[in-house]
């Protein structure tokens, strides 16, 4: 069994159990492959085939289970979570988790290799680039941040620094998605006219940041839309042309800002 810190398994709590596990899982576990084979992704990775230390940048439902997930890799340490809540940052340290409230003083205390950053898309960018300038692998929630500028700018600043950038865009690594890409590569299912994505989520996202375009960058299209556009791309190699239509449904607002 895996500890935290050498400590005490992390314990999820009952109302984040199930796809935000799983999911969060299949990303961390695909990540943990990446960082174990130098050269897939961006840069070189030192030898870490026994030990590796992670920080955890934001602690709430996502960081909670990117956590579970690090915790069950072999050889990992979750050695630090950053976060500027205090509440989260008690939750942490009742798990023994070692908490802190500035990122720069987590880095230096704890000296992790690599990070999740789970925090609200408004902060991805700016999180990112400073672990990356600091030498530290990089796995972040979707979306990687609130405009495709600021996007190109951050993968500039991984190849500069030679530090791994993953974003979770973890349905790619589910494997039943794998065998359906290579059914489609292989021709067998014929010539595809027509691909329908839904998705259902436990999470109420209306009068909450995920609605504030400041903060998420786009609302459900940049967020589970994230999703969609990501497996378009996995499934079947890109985007040709585009064509949208936004209606209002039971939880839609015109009012959208």
């Amino acid at each position: 069994m895996l500890r935290a810190s050498g400590l005490r398994r992390l314990v999820v709590p009952a109302h984040l159990k199930g796809s935000f596990k799983f999911t969060s899982m299949v990303i961390v576990l695909a990540w943990w492959r990446y960082l174990h084979q130098p050269g897939i992704i961006i840069g070189s990775v030192p030898g870490w085939a026994e030990h590796l230390r992670v920080g955890l940048i934001g602690f709430g439902r996502i960081g909670a289970a990117h956590a579970q997930a690090w915790l069950d890799c072999p050889g990992v340490e979750l050695a630090g979570v950053c976060d500027p809540d205090a509440a989260a940052r008690r939750r942490a340290a009742e798990m023994a988790i070692p908490a802190f409230e500035d990122l720069d003083e987590m880095i230096e205390t704890v000296q992790p290799d690599a990070v999740s950053i789970c925090t609200p898309p408004s902060s991805h960018g700016e999180l990112a680039a400073r672990c990356l300038e600091r030498g530290i692998e990089v796995l972040c929630e979707k979306p990687l941040t609130t405009d495709l500028a600021s996007a190109l700018e951050l993968w500039d600043v991984a190849a500069q620094t030679g530090r791994r950038l993953l974003v979770a865009s973890k349905f790619r690594h589910v494997p039943e998605l794998g065998l359906a890409r290579e059914l489609v590569r292989r021709g067998e299912i014929g010539l595809v006219r027509d691909f329908r994505i839904e998705f259902a989520s436990p999470v109420p996202m209306a009068n909450r940041w995920y609605s504030k375009r400041s903060i998420s960058g786009g609302g459900v299209i940049i967020d589970n839309g994230w999703h969609a556009f990501d497996l378009v791309y996995f499934l079947f190699g890109g985007i040709r042309a585009l064509r949208a239509r936004l209606g209002d449904g039971p939880r839609g607002s015109k009012k959208w800002r």
